[in-house]
């Protein structure tokens, strides 16, 4: 739990919205983050640890209803994690491993989009597991038009690069999505492997470990570790 991409706290107006979002929509917790065209994904802030530890978690593994949502520029709703009718098992084996260690009834993944271009995506939790209302449903789609506006106003990065700490703000995201994909070329290049090979090595092994996705990942930048062959942790 950390900053955001720029290095500094997410800013007043988005933390603001997420909370709004959370309460309106009557969860117990939310994220944004924002998504490229290519899938990464950069944390800007969480109302509170548990949040921040789901988006962590789908970041390390790959999968998850955040991730579907981004990539299906479709809302993914999952009412209850525990029921085996829902296949979260056979959809996101690993996710429904964790998320069963977890006080965790319900995820809602909602994208944020410019046209079909996606922004980012709103994660919502719900510790007892339920459905949204049709009231609550809308209530989620209005914040997820709010914090797109928000992610096209320039004075959102002016006060995301020069708003200081005030020792009151939420959990932060890891933002390791450069070092990620940095560590993912030099794993490409070392072990002869594609792009998608070196990042399902990187996750597997966090996976593996108990570690996040970008502490792994500065650990190989940084050369402390060079996984395949000869790596004393595997």
């Amino acid at each position: 739990m950390t900053t955001n991409a720029t290095g500094s706290f997410i800013n007043a107006r988005m933390e603001q919205l997420c909370r709004t979002c959370v309460s309106a929509v009557a969860v117990d917790g939310g994220s944004v983050a924002l998504v490229s065209t290519h899938g990464a994904r950069v944390g800007l802030g969480a109302t509170d640890t548990m949040a921040g530890e789901l988006e962590e978690i789908q970041m390390t593994l790959g999968e998850g209803p955040y991730l579907d949502a981004a990539s299906s520029l479709s809302p993914v709703q999952v009412h209850n994690f525990a029921d085996p009718a829902t296949a979260n098992a056979e959809r996101w084996p690993f996710l429904a491993k964790e998320v069963a260690k977890l006080d965790v009834g319900a995820l809602f993944g909602f994208p944020v989009t410019l046209g079909d271009v996606p922004l980012g995506t709103i994660g919502l939790y719900r510790r007892e597991p339920g459905a949204l209302s049709s009231d609550q449903l809308g209530a989620a789609l209005t914040a997820v038009d709010e914090i797109a506006e928000s992610l096209l106003d320039q004075d959102t990065w002016t006060e995301v690069a020069s708003r200081p700490s005030t020792g009151n703000d939420p959990p932060r995201l890891v933002a390791g999505t450069t070092h990620v994909h940095q560590a993912a070329g030099m794993l490409m290049i070392q072990l002869d492997l594609s792009i998608g090979e070196a990042m399902s090595l990187l996750r597997a092994t966090a996976y593996a470990e108990g570690t996040a996705l970008a502490e792994l990942a500065r650990e190989v930048v940084d050369r402390r570790r060079r996984l395949g062959k000869g790596d004393p942790h595997g």
